[in-house]
């Protein structure tokens, strides 16, 4: 199984994965007039947890907007991280 590179492309696997399982039981099935069965208890709960990872993921992003970021109080080199230099005096932009 895939892991997800990130908390928005869950959702999207986990429907895929349920879309490749629905083929796979209608691949299996004589197509006979057999009606297509009720959702499997493992059906259900990926279900719930494709809506609850839509909600965190809502929530997630809420927070990234509302928190505020703080500010660079400071001073350094923006190129390597050193505090004992500026950019335009970082040592690696002359190499």
């Amino acid at each position: 199984l895939l892991e997800p590179p990130t908390l928005a492309e869950a959702p999207k696997l986990a429907t895929r994965i349920i879309q490749v399982e629905d083929d796979f039981q209608e691949r299996q099935q004589p197509r006979a007039g057999i009606a297509k069965p009720e959702k499997t208890e493992m059906a259900q709960k990926i279900d719930a947890m494709i809506r609850e990872m839509g909600n965190l993921a809502k929530k997630v992003e809420q927070l990234e907007r509302t928190t505020p970021r703080p500010s660079r109080t400071v001073p350094g080199c923006f190129r390597c991280g050193s505090l004992d230099h500026r950019r335009r005096d970082c040592p690696q932009l002359r190499t």
